[in-house]
């Protein structure tokens, strides 16, 4: 099965079978024509030579009947019935005799006559009285015949009474149909004309001629191989025919199909008219002649068309010469309207890889001004903002990426900081249990105070290096709590930044949206190009449907445009959709970094309260070791303030365990921020590998 996949195949098959169709249509035509003008050529041969053979016939019946008529004035202006009256029998035999070379001349001056005879009616005049010279031996001599006694016959007797009796019924001058005359043994036709004066028939006037004398010729005549010339009587019985005899009628012959024919000579002294019966078509062209009769003439149409089988072949010569040249045409035309086709269609498979570096193939395009070149420059702005915009895409990419990086760097030096805290604070606790543990000793040896005096005056020295190395802790904590501050606010600022980059991508990418809308108006344009085309290659008719395809090829190219443009739409809409979860945690990041602030402030508040609460531990302890050296003196004084020292020391515990559990907050929120940073990496690493597989 032949497959037309490319649109070279398309227009080489188009062209070639719309070349066959017309060189098919015109040889049809031609042949067809000719066909046409042959035929036509056939029936006026044909109308002519019956034409020409009934002038011929007519010449001689309209002699035959001139003669008869002359006759017939003989007769009336030499016959007298007041004569007659007088003398009856004596005046029709000086009648005869005076008539007798009257009748002898018409007989030898009359073309193909055989006879010639008055007869008088015997009802009038009694007996068989008339004149008859006839030429009986083919002599070219005319004797006197013996009169047939018409009395002797019944008038219904045509074979030998016919002649007398039909012209008298008919009451005007009439051909006899063709019969054979018993009385002589001769086939033959006669033209009679009764003769009446004063409304009183005297008898009848005629003329003999034998049958093949006046008709022979019919039977002769031949057209091309098989056809012929017959005759018809009035009554359409068959007189003169190569294979039928005068007991047919036409009416009959095969089964009546020859009665439109005769319909048709009723109608007309003489046309044409076409037969088919039996797969056996003839032309027939027939002629009424003066006496009714119908000269016609056959002939077979298979014989006037050989000439035409010739043409014929010539026309098949001529048509596959055409084919084989439409052939070439078609493969040089096809490459001609395929090959710029065949690049662009080239040029957009590679745009589908994403491959948008310009084709050298298609700068000769750039030189045509139709819709080739139309899409071309197309195709061409649309890769040049496609590489600007994926360009920029980069940028920004490349950007965000080195901002997550940044954020990622500043998270992870808070939470070194953190953990900095983390430990000044455990540190803080620890002292915070050895100044529990030694109050709780003083305590316990409240009773032995003198003897352990020494060992408190110790412990005081010990609180007061713990106070200090608190002091010393809480201010570096409050320090690196500042810090940890600072670096919140530059996170949070490359935050900002980042999202102001994020907003531009954004933006930037509902640009590459609008170029989208403007590639598919393109192809709508180039869609209604093609619909048109198509339109007036369908009003063109055949000699377009070339160009009919070539419209549709050029309507699935702008329709694979388009398909390719809703392609890329996806992929925006992905690097829209990564932009908008980007912004979200961006979104997020920035209320996080807030409440991480805020966290920050509370703590370093903690550790300046806590730096507040070791200085007056530390005052207390000097006042512990003032006291301690008056223990002596007042017992009661030194309880007071081991319960005293004991009380700061809860309360700077009870500070130290909210300080580390406000770091540990903080840490948990340091690794948010962290993770959300190497989340956002991570898209932009995603984006920009999105971004390398463009080729540019």
């Amino acid at each position: 099965m032949l497959t037309l996949k490319t649109i070279k195949t398309k227009i080489i098959f188009s062209i070639t079978i719309m070349c066959f169709l017309v060189s098919v249509t015109i040889g049809s035509v031609l042949i067809y024509r000719e066909k046409s003008a042959t035929e036509e050529a056939a029936k006026e041969k044909l109308l002519l030579t019956v034409e020409k053979q009934g002038l011929e016939y007519d010449k001689v019946l309209t002699e035959v009947e001139t003669a008869t008529a002359k006759l017939e004035n003989v007769f009336l202006s030499n016959f007298n019935f007041k004569d007659y009256n007088n003398n009856k029998d004596g005046y029709v035999e000086e009648f005869n005799k005076r008539n007798e070379n009257y009748v002898k001349t018409f007989a030898e001056t009359t073309k193909g006559c055989l006879g010639i005879y008055f007869v008088m009616n015997p009802e009038t005049f009694g007996k068989q009285q008339g004149v008859w010279y006839a030429d009986l031996e083919n002599s070219k001599s005319f004797i006197k015949q013996q009169l047939t006694d018409i009395t002797q016959y019944d008038k219904s007797d045509m074979e030998h009474v016919g002649w007398y009796y039909e012209p008298i019924k008919a009451q005007k001058g009439l051909w006899m149909k063709p019969y054979f005359n018993k009385n002589i043994n001769l086939y033959i036709i006669s033209y009679v004309i009764p003769v009446y004066m004063d409304n009183q028939l005297l008898g009848v006037v005629g003329i003999d001629i034998k049958y093949d004398n006046l008709f022979g010729t019919v039977k002769e005549q031949r057209f091309y191989n098989t056809g012929y010339l017959a005759m018809l009587a009035r009554d359409y019985d068959i007189l003169s025919h190569p294979s039928l005899t005068s007991k047919d009628n036409i009416k009959n012959v095969d089964s009546g199909a020859y009665n439109s024919l005769v319909t048709l000579m009723d109608k007309q002294l003489s046309g044409t008219y076409e037969s088919s019966y039996d797969d056996n078509n003839k032309i027939i062209a027939f002629r009424r002649l003066i006496n009714d009769f119908i000269i016609y003439a056959f002939v077979d149409k298979s014989e006037i068309y050989n000439g035409v089988r010739q043409s014929m072949n010539i026309a098949i010569f001529i048509v596959v010469i055409a084919l084989i040249v439409a052939s070439i045409v078609a493969l040089v035309i096809g490459k001609m309207l395929a090959s710029p086709i065949t690049k662009l269609s080239e040029d957009i498979k590679a745009v589908e890889h994403l491959n948008l570096r310009e084709s050298t193939s298609l700068k000769v395009l750039d030189r045509s001004k139709d819709e080739i070149g139309i899409m071309n420059s197309s195709i061409r702005n649309m890769k040049d903002s496609l590489k600007g915009i994926i360009k920029s895409i980069m940028g920004v990419s490349k950007e965000t990426s080195q901002e997550a990086i940044n954020l990622s760097s500043a998270a992870e030096e808070t939470s070194s900081s953190i953990q900095e805290v983390a430990r000044a604070v455990e540190q803080l606790a620890h002292g915070e249990a050895n100044q529990t543990e030694n109050t709780k000793r003083c305590t316990e040896k409240m009773d032995n105070l003198e003897e352990k005096i020494k060992s408190v005056y110790e412990g005081s020295v010990v609180v007061q290096d713990n106070a200090k190395e608190s002091i010393k802790l809480s201010e570096e904590g409050e320090k690196n709590i500042k810090n940890l501050v600072d670096r919140f606010s530059y996170a949070t600022e490359a935050n900002r930044l980042m999202g102001e980059n994020i907003e531009d991508l954004s933006e930037k990418s509902k640009t590459v949206e609008s170029i989208l809308i403007t590639i598919n108006s393109i192809t709508e344009q180039i869609n209604l190009l093609a619909l048109n085309a198509a339109i007036e290659a369908a009003r063109a008719g055949e000699a377009g449907r070339g160009f009919s395809v070539v419209a549709e090829e050029v309507r699935k190219l702008a329709a694979e445009s388009k398909s390719e443009a809703t392609n890329i739409k996806e992929i925006i809409n992905g690097i829209q959709g990564s932009i908008t979860m980007v912004k979200s945690n961006m979104e997020k990041s920035k209320v996080i970094a807030y409440e991480t602030n805020s966290s920050l402030e509370e703590t370093r508040k903690v550790f300046g309260a806590n730096a507040l609460g070791a200085k007056k531990v530390l005052q207390e302890t000097y006042k512990l070791l003032e006291e301690v050296s008056e223990a002596l003196e007042d017992k009661e004084q030194v309880g007071e303030a081991l319960n005293y020292i004991n009380t700061v020391s809860m309360e700077s515990s009870a500070a130290t365990e909210q300080i580390s559990a406000a770091i540990e907050q903080q840490a948990a929120m340091v690794s948010r921020v962290s993770n959300m940073a190497n989340n956002l990496s991570k898209i932009a690493v995603v984006l920009e590998g999105e971004i390398e597989k463009f080729i540019i």
